[in-house]
């Protein structure tokens, strides 16, 4: 009896033994996978990457949980602006969280990259960019993009070139100027993780957006094109007067009884016409009003 327990014993340990060793080379041979189908398409240095009508920019917090300035949110913000100023891209798409109204990254990086000299004209916020997947979703089934240039960091650029890919989008990456930062390591490790995890967001269980709307395809403008608001307190005001539009929309007639009138000739009066939404800053202040309305915050990585 006693052998047969040590039998079961050992077997049992080879058996969780042969386990850890296939989980390991998967998860090395899925990050050598995504590293190296991606590498021909990412570009180290700003004067290196390829032109391209828009840039999308992933968001990220400009503070960190030690409330010291975020250094990759910096540096996303800095690539961005000199990828305008030098006209490598005419637009760009900053998508990230707002999933509460304490907490918006599109808010942030326009408000960052309007003081950098960046025109409201060339920039579009996407508020349900909760992650790098529903991030490449929504850019090319909501805003209807084909092609584009990616900013971020290093790290994070061979997941994200390869969900774009995977997805049918013709992307490029363009690295964010960064310098290393004390506690990167831990990012780096979990993105390892994530890249794993994004083959099975693709190929196994077939992943959905928390929230994808309807297409809002983007307008492209020169910088000398104004179009909407120029700053955010105007986007602010039209935002409002746009929740007001809709509000008189959703009200329901009331039926009248018919009267008998005598006919009078009357003077034709010119309606005024309903504020619709003017530009796709105020359908992606629409959106994120849905967004925190209807999905409560997910606590967790991205």
């Amino acid at each position: 009896m006693y052998s047969i327990i040590l039998v079961f014993i050992k077997r049992l340990f080879m058996s969780l033994a042969a386990l850890l060793l296939l989980a390991t080379l998967l998860f090395i041979a899925g990050n050598l996978w995504v590293v190296a189908s991606t590498a021909r398409y990412i570009d180290s240095h700003l004067e290196e990457c390829r032109p391209n009508n828009l840039a999308i920019v992933f968001g990220t917090s400009h503070w960190t949980r030690s409330g010291l300035r975020n250094p990759h949110f910096y540096a996303r913000m800095r690539t961005s602006a000199r990828l305008i100023e030098e006209q490598r891209v005419s637009h760009l798409l900053l998508s990230g969280d707002n999933r509460t109204q304490a907490y918006n990254e599109p808010r942030a990086m326009w408000r960052e990259l309007y003081r950098r000299g960046v025109p409201a004209s060339q920039m579009t916020m996407d508020f349900a960019g909760f992650s790098t997947y529903d991030t490449l979703v929504r850019s090319r089934d909501v805003f209807q993009l084909n092609e584009a240039l990616l900013v971020t960091q290093s790290w994070h650029l061979p997941r994200a070139i390869f969900i774009a890919r995977a997805l049918g989008m013709e992307v490029t990456g363009c690295v964010a100027e960064e310098e290393r930062v004390a506690g990167e390591w831990r990012l780096i490790v979990r993105e390892w993780v994530a890249r794993v995890a994004t083959l099975g967001d693709l190929y196994i269980w077939g992943r959905e957006p928390y929230f994808l709307g309807p297409p809002e395809p983007i307008e492209l403008h020169r910088a000398d094109d104004k179009p909407g608001a120029d700053t955010y307190e105007d986007s602010r005001s039209e935002h409002g007067q746009l929740e007001r539009s809709q509000s008189e929309r959703s009200q329901p007639e009331r039926s009248q009884p018919e009267r008998s009138q005598p006919e009078r000739s009357q003077p034709e009066r010119s309606q005024p016409e309903r504020s619709q939404p003017k530009n796709s800053s105020e359908r992606a202040d629409a959106t994120a009003d849905l967004i925190r309305r209807y999905y409560p915050p997910i606590i967790g990585g991205r």
